[in-house]
């Protein structure tokens, strides 16, 4: 169980940096501290970040597919993603959702960080587990944990996926068997 725990966790790393390269995180740090430099940069993470109507629930789904992709950045005076800027004053709720993808499970799958503005707006940035979120003491965090919700597309997708790729696999065994008569 050990060998499966520290292979688990070499992987959740591997995983770690090859997003943070592809979305070229260190790049988007420098660049934020160019343009603000008296600010502090507490921490930054690949995201896939929503704007909501109202507070709800996450919930895997379409939004999710077409979601704004970058780096969301928490400072000493505000967050940014792409070309949201928030400032820390003007948010009056944040709750970081740690998500399970099934009861039972020990591990964590990621995190949402969602927050609520003084101007009515609502914001969902997902992202892979960082614990640095969670030691952060600039913004103020409920932590809940939750299960992963599949919305109808969601799970429709996932379907759809496994019978096309079980006929595949089907298929090939059928074809490599007809060579060999």
């Amino acid at each position: 169980m050990k060998y499966f725990t520290n292979f688990s966790l070499l992987i959740n790393r591997f995983i770690d940096r090859l997003v943070s390269l592809i979305y070229r995180t260190e790049k988007f740090r420098k660049k934020f501290h160019s343009i603000y430099p008296d600010e502090v940069v507490i921490v930054v993470s690949a995201a896939k970040a929503i704007q909501e109507s109202s507070d709800k629930a996450v919930v895997s789904g379409r939004k999710w597919i077409f979601a704004k992709r970058s780096n969301v950045l928490l400072s000493s005076g505000r967050i940014v993603c792409g070309n949201w800027n928030i400032p820390l004053d003007t948010i009056e709720d944040a709750e970081l959702v740690l998500l399970r993808s099934r009861p039972f499970t020990k591990h964590y799958r990621g995190q949402v960080l969602k927050l609520r503005t003084r101007l009515g707006q609502f914001f969902q940035f997902g992202m892979l587990i960082d614990k640095d979120w969670k030691d952060q003491n600039v913004l103020p965090l409920r932590i809940t944990e939750h299960f992963l919700q599949y919305s109808a597309l969601s799970v429709t997708l996932r379907i759809t996926a496994i019978i096309g790729l079980s006929m595949y696999l089907i298929g090939e065994y059928l074809l490599c068997l007809s060579k060999f008569d």
